[in-house]
């Protein structure tokens, strides 16, 4: 697909004729299929495959035959031979993206010539010509993602060319604000340019192009998320699990490398919880790491992308208050001046554009932004719910990804809220957050409640204390209310993540269990009324188990 272009028809003899050569194509293709199978690996197998993806650049296994082909070929061959048959396979290539810009297989068999060409020739000359293709290309398509993720494999490759991202980027996006790619760029640039020279510049595409997201987008990086990335990395909590010891950070630590302890480099996983089954390599970032426990240890000495962090270990059972583990959770440093001058441009904006739901949402994010910051009251969280209701009217395919918006939202200002008051008076108190609508904790949430000791989540709509949601919360949770949910789930599999249980209220669900005999010893009190058998179960006393003192 070109974007913008016209598709043109051809003439029925043109038709008769593509016929024809798929025909003659077939028959070749089977032919070099059965040959592979063989593993024949000659020269006229070479030039065969040749002529088949010149016909055909988008038979992906024929550019693998071809690549197992050149293997061997290379294995004979000298220097200059091996520079002399990748250059081949660049004339190739450049006949089959005229014919195809946008296969996968001919992307790919671009980039793994070029790496190998990269080992014979100097990197500068042939980067430079690539990146010539490249601009090439985006004369006919500057969409092509293609295109634009070659275009960084190149700079990847030589670093010293990514001094032309601000001016390619820019040149891009005057051309087309509607360019994903374009403004991404931008994005990722090291030093960007000053928020006050993006700005005029940004509000000009906004006027330009109001329904188009890609510009919201990077209105959104520009203002909302941390630029800069200038957070004092540090422990706020540990915890121990079946011989690991679990180390919470104050933010997540992007492109975790290696991790020691005395001076002793370990193996470390971090943990989140995606299905990282298919990934390649291990997850390199996130809130937490995960270490088998050797005893002691601390300072803990991180190696990451951004620098090297020497790490002070928290309490590992933080049994009084702990100040240090929550003075900086949920609590971003801004510019209000600039998020004020923002927010009055987006005023601004609604009064001539006032059913423009990206400018609502993005109002809606500013001030998220400078409530959680400088501990707005009340007043503007309700604004915010009229915002979003208002966006509920205007969009009402997206009602339930506004809604969940907002139950968020409320959350995690009931969370800041709570951080707040245990500040004040120096101990941790209930965090209640019973009737929010809450169904699970998203990772990042649950790894800034790590050390709660009281949770209350009654009457919402969760369905399962999964791993996710369990495994930071209750390392130190004594007292978890989870009355009136929907949970599904076998009472063991939660005791097992609650190792400081001492209350835990689970009426009106779901929970199965076979045996009481094995709780846990911290365990004083356990409401199963209204579960499934709770009745029939002579170990319990109208629904209630309570552990006998003494």
């Amino acid at each position: 697909m070109n974007h913008g272009r016209v598709k043109v028809e051809i003439s029925e003899e043109q038709k008769a004729e593509q016929r024809e050569k798929v025909r003659t194509g077939f028959a070749l293709f089977e032919k070099l299929l059965d040959q592979r199978n063989a593993k024949v690996y000659g020269e006229q197998t070479y030039e065969a495959t040749f002529s088949a993806l010149t016909f055909n650049p988008e038979f992906a296994t024929l550019w693998n035959y071809r690549r197992e082909i050149l293997e061997v070929m290379f294995s004979s061959a000298g220097n200059d031979a091996i520079i002399k048959l990748l250059r081949k396979e660049l004339r190739l290539l450049n006949a089959a993206l005229k014919k195809s810009h946008k296969a996968y297989c001919v992307w790919h068999h671009r980039r793994w010539i070029i790496q190998r060409i990269l080992k014979h020739v100097d990197a500068d000359a042939l980067i430079d010509s690539e990146l010539a293709l490249v601009d090439e290309m985006f004369e006919a398509d500057e969409r092509n993602f293609h295109c634009w993720n070659y275009r960084a494999f190149l700079i990847d490759q030589c670093s010293s060319k990514r001094s032309n991202d601000a001016a390619m980027s820019e040149k891009m996006i005057n051309r087309n604000f509607s360019n994903y790619s374009a403004w991404h760029l931008r994005s990722t640039i090291p030093n960007p340019p000053p928020i006050t020279d993006e700005i005029e510049w940004l509000m000009q595409a906004i006027y330009t192009e109001p329904g188009d997201q890609s510009i919201w987008l990077y209105h959104e990086w520009l203002h909302v998320l941390d630029r800069s990335s200038n957070i004092n990395i540090r422990l706020t909590h540990s915890f121990e699990r079946e011989s690991y010891l679990y180390l919470v950070f104050n933010a997540p630590v992007f492109g975790i490398n290696s991790v020691a302890a005395d001076g002793r480099s370990i193996e470390f996983d971090v943990v989140n919880f995606g299905d990282n089954q298919r990934l390649k390599e291990k997850p390199r970032i996130g809130r937490c790491i995960r270490i088998k426990n050797i005893g002691g240890g601390a300072p803990w000495t991180l190696v990451t992308d951004d620098g090297t962090y020497v790490l002070e270990a928290p309490p590992r059972r933080c049994d009084i208050f702990d100040a240090r583990a929550w003075e900086d959770v949920y609590h971003e440093k801004i510019d209000k001046e600039s998020l004020d001058r923002e927010l009055a441009n987006i005023d601004a904006f609604l009064e001539v554009e006032p059913e423009s739901k990206y400018a609502i949402v993005a109002k809606i994010r500013l001030k998220m932004k400078r409530r959680r910051s400088l501990g707005r009251p009340q007043d503007e969280l309700d604004e915010e719910r009229t915002l979003t209701e208002q966006l509920k009217t205007l969009d009402p395919l997206r009602i339930e990804y506004y809604e969940e918006n907002w139950r968020t939202t409320n959350i995690l200002h009931k969370i800041q809220r709570w951080y707040s008051t245990i500040r004040e008076i120096q101990q941790v108190s209930v965090l209640d957050l019973s009737g929010t609508g809450l169904s699970s904790f998203a990772p990042n949430v649950a790894f800034a409640m790590a050390g709660v000791r009281h949770l209350n989540i009654a009457q919402n709509q969760v369905t399962r204390l999964a791993t996710a949601d369990l495994l930071p919360i209750g390392a130190h949770l004594e007292i978890l209310e989870a009355n009136d949910n929907e949970i599904r789930q076998d009472l063991q599999s939660i005791l097992r993540l609650l190792p400081r249980i001492k209350s835990l209220s689970l009426s009106n669900n779901q929970i199965s269990w076979s045996s009481l005999e094995n709780l846990p010893p911290s365990l004083e009190f356990l409401d199963l009324r209204h579960n499934p058998g709770c009745e029939k179960d002579p170990r319990l006393v109208d629904g209630v188990y309570r552990r006998e003192s003494k």
